[in-house]
């Protein structure tokens, strides 16, 4: 099993060429026509040959010249028997598997298959494997038909070529020992919803025959069903309390160099990505030729610019507006936008940073997460701050935990013509605390933010019901507008969001 491929002067790539570490079961290699994808392909051929099977689409013209075998095929005169004896070769002598040869080598001119080509217990294995991950659809139980009975009619296109592929990974496995699959454009003539089928069924049988995959890809929907099968594997072993190894990942690859997740050359996309930073990947090809239509923006660059800044939240609790209350009168202007769930807030972040080139209004742009479910230690922070340009992480857990202490519980007392004691100001700093080693040990959840209202209420003798007479503002937002620069809160807070010093 592969765990490191560096190619230097080979074909589109040369020095200091690319270098893809840490490989998984199943590799996708994206990017640009000449990026370098086909020739990790090609150079994995040529220096693996013994142990790899190539399976393409179909042959270019100067492959079909350099690969066929002309004087041999020309003796045979039925034109199905030239074409299973061109496909037989390929296997043989070249280790090549030409998917559309296989679907024509096997039929004949009457209705039904002649599978006189093909190894039938494979052949059931497909369909065993395709009724387990419940991707084949016939009108019949597939368990109950033979594959010889099968007729050409009963298939669709795309189901045709999904049972090319896993046919022949299965016979590369069986017949030739075949430890490296490699997959050029298996998107071709498929539908978006049969390729976003490839990564389950690549993931599956990497996994039970124990074999590394690659694969050079165009299709976003590959890319992005790759990301949301690791996402969801992740997520599933979490909750089992178990570390998740990603089986896919994705490299992006740009004039024959490896590409961070934006496609920007960068050495940090060498170790791959997998989860939602695939599915940004997939957003990024999306939406590629969209924006290539929108002619970028020549605008001078200021100090005052206003600065967008994506944070979490939905309904009453909302973050933007509390953010927005603190920061109301910053300088540069601030507009704090909430959007859905932690994975939604880096989404709409990269889809605006997607569409930023093509506006005229000159903006800087931020992200802002929380501490409830990872980030638990300062290195894990400072690892996502940096491979996610532009975003933060809040040190002290969520918003909750800068707008509920003792220095606003005092501005509150002050506001209604009350002192705050020193012991309930001992009892919210004590709080604080107790809650910032609770996430440096990695405990998850949200609860905190309950305990910590619950404690502000109880500290300022339960007066925040007077305080919060006739108004329409949330107890977090009416608090928010308490806080001033010049209170300590302020400062930490925009310290971490806008990374300056007072």
């Amino acid at each position: 099993m592969l765990n490191k491929i560096k190619i230097e002067n080979y074909k589109r790539i040369s020095k200091p060429g690319v270098l893809l570490d840490r490989l998984a079961l199943v590799n996708y290699m994206v990017g640009v026509n000449g990026s370098g994808k086909s020739s990790v392909i090609d150079y994995l051929y040529d220096n693996f040959k013994e142990e790899t099977m190539l399976l393409k689409d179909s042959l270019t013209s100067v492959e079909v010249v350099n690969l066929v075998d002309f004087n041999s095929t020309c003796q045979t005169e039925n034109i199905t028997e030239k074409w299973k004896k061109i496909y037989l070769d390929l296997v043989e002598n070249d280790n090549i598997i030409t998917l559309n040869l296989l679907g024509y080598s096997s039929s004949l001119e009457g209705e039904k298959r002649d599978w006189q080509i093909l190894d039938m217990d494979i052949l059931t294995g497909v369909f065993q494997i395709l009724n387990e991950l419940a991707i084949l659809d016939l009108e019949n139980d597939t368990k109950l038909i033979k594959p010889e009975d099968l007729e050409d009619e009963q298939l669709t296109g795309g189901e045709n070529k999904i049972i090319n592929i896993v046919y022949s990974i299965l016979w590369s496995y069986k017949h030739k020992k075949s430890k490296i699959i490699l997959l050029d454009e298996p998107e071709n003539h498929l539908h978006p919803t049969w390729q976003k089928k490839i990564p389950m069924i690549l993931d599956y049988l990497s996994i039970n025959l124990n074999i590394q995959i690659f694969v050079a890809t165009h299709s976003p929907f590959i890319i992005s069903s790759c990301g949301e099968l690791t996402d969801s594997k992740n997520t599933i072993n979490k909750a089992i309390g178990k570390e998740y190894e990603p089986t896919q990942k994705v490299y992006f690859l740009k004039e024959g160099r490896v590409a961070a997740k934006r496609g920007n050359i960068s050495n940090k996309g060498r170790n791959g990505y997998w989860g939602v930073k695939v599915t940004q990947i997939a957003s990024t090809m999306l939406g590629a030729g969209l924006m290539d239509l929108v002619s970028k923006q020549k605008r001078v660059k200021s100090k005052m610019s206003p600065v967008l800044i994506i944070c979490e939240g939905e309904g009453i609790r909302e973050d933007s507006k509390v953010y927005n209350i603190i920061f109301r009168n910053h300088e540069p202007a601030v507009l704090f936008v909430s959007s859905r769930g932690s994975s939604q807030v880096g989404r709409t972040f990269q889809i605006l940073q997607e569409i930023k080139p093509g506006l005229s209004a000159d903006f800087d742009m931020l992200m802002v997460r929380d501490r409830d479910h990872e980030f638990p230690t300062e290195n894990s922070i400072e690892k996502y701050e940096e491979i996610n340009d532009g975003s933060r992480v809040l040190r002290r857990r969520a918003i909750e935990c800068y707008i509920f202490n003792s220095e606003t519980a005092a501005a509150m007392m002050k506001k209604i013509g009350h002192t705050l004691s020193s012991k309930n100001h001992s009892i919210l700093d004590k709080l604080n605390s107790t809650i910032q080693k609770e996430t440096e040990n990695e405990v998850t959840g949200n609860s905190y933010k309950r305990r910590l209202e619950k404690a502000f209420n109880i500290a300022t003798y339960g007066m925040t019901d007077q305080y919060m007479k006739d108004s329409e503002l949330s107890l977090r937002e009416k608090v928010a507008t308490l806080i001033k620069p010049s209170m300590k809160c302020y400062k930490d807070l925009r310290k971490e969001i806008f990374k300056l010093s007072e």
